[in-house]
């Protein structure tokens, strides 16, 4: 957690003072289980995933779930106007489960986003209104890894994210090593 501070107070330093922020290559994670009551279209769900700079601008959509249904993601609307550009999209979630989204340190744009403070937001629905949502998760994009706690909210559970620098979105897991002879 100091590291996740330092970064952030660093961060925030550099942009007051007008310096030029890098842009640090690597890879966001977030992973959380989405359990919501059964109302509504429930279990079915739509889902949206975004990024925000530290001063609420929209970034970027990771993932957007629910084509038809995704009227009621009111936060996801209101903050990206629709964005989907290089987003990962799909049909409604069928039934409740777990939810995963990437981030490759871009904007929609597909411009290299600067080093500094973001913020991860998630909303879901099932019911023929707004659902709850995740209003932002604060992490420091930069040189060093960020794993900031984050509780339940609303109906996501087990929610997990993490910045790892120089990973590459979408690799997890690395292959293991070949042993040399």
């Amino acid at each position: 957690m100091r590291g996740y501070a330092w970064t952030a107070a660093a961060a925030g330093m550099l942009l007051a003072l007008g310096a030029r922020a890098g842009s640090t290559p690597g890879a966001l994670e977030f992973e959380a289980k989405i359990q919501g009551a059964s109302t509504g279209f429930a279990p079915r769900h739509v889902a949206a995933v975004w990024i925000e700079d530290a001063q609420g601008r929209f970034v970027k959509t990771l993932l957007l779930r629910g084509q038809k249904q995704k009227r009621k993601l009111e936060a996801w609307r209101a903050a990206s106007g629709g964005n989907v550009a290089d987003a990962v999209t799909g049909a409604t979630y069928a039934d409740w489960g777990g939810i995963e989204a990437m981030w490759d340190g871009r904007d929609a744009s597909g411009a290299d986003a600067p080093d500094g403070v973001y913020r991860l937001c998630a909303e879901t629905a099932w019911r023929n209104e707004a659902g709850p949502h995740i209003e932002g998760v604060k992490f420091a994009k930069g040189p060093v890894e960020a794993r900031p706690e984050v509780p339940d909210a609303g109906a996501f559970r087990e929610i997990r994210v993490l910045w790892k620098p120089g990973a590459a979105a979408g690799a997890k897991n690395p292959p293991p090593a070949i042993p040399k002879d």
